[in-house]
């Protein structure tokens, strides 16, 4: 299934609110306190918060740079998807594309698993979608065997 650009525009419009609750949601201190220290999940929640409102008012290079940041202090879900729709934005659909892959299999923290389960699944979804999208290059050698090349 493929989604048009205007659809899109208005899934992500719709889906951020609830992404920005959920995001400062899926940071308590209770749900991740074995993983990091209350200064260091306020700094992430800050960045996530901050980077998801600079990818909705179109500051993608702004929004990547704070979600790499808040992801890379707290690698959850979340922020990982975030990051990843971020880096599509710019155009480093390769780096999204890992980043995508890296958001599908983190271990789901014990507070608020329902809103990193569907992160998860969103970022399924938006891998598939962007696999097409990516280019490749297929090397067809001839008159020669590979090993002498």
């Amino acid at each position: 299934m493929t989604i048009d650009r205007s659809a899109r525009r208005a899934l992500v419009r719709r889906s951020a609110s609830a992404a920005l609750f959920a995001l400062g949601m899926s940071l308590t201190p209770a749900a991740l306190a074995e993983e990091a220290d209350s200064a260091t999940r306020n700094a992430a929640r800050e960045l996530g918060s901050s980077g998801v409102e600079a990818y909705q008012a179109g500051r993608y290079e702004q929004a990547s740079d704070e979600l790499e940041k808040a992801y890379l202090i707290l690698r959850v879900p979340s922020l990982g998807l975030w990051s990843a729709r971020a880096l599509v934005k710019r155009g480093r659909l390769v780096e999204a594309a890992a980043r995508y892959e890296e958001t599908v299999v983190l271990r789901l923290p014990s507070g608020d698993a329902d809103v990193h389960k569907k992160a998860v699944q969103e970022a399924k979804t938006e891998l598939a979608a962007l696999k097409p999208a990516i280019p490749t290059l297929t090397v067809r050698l001839q008159g020669a065997p590979p090993s002498e090349v």
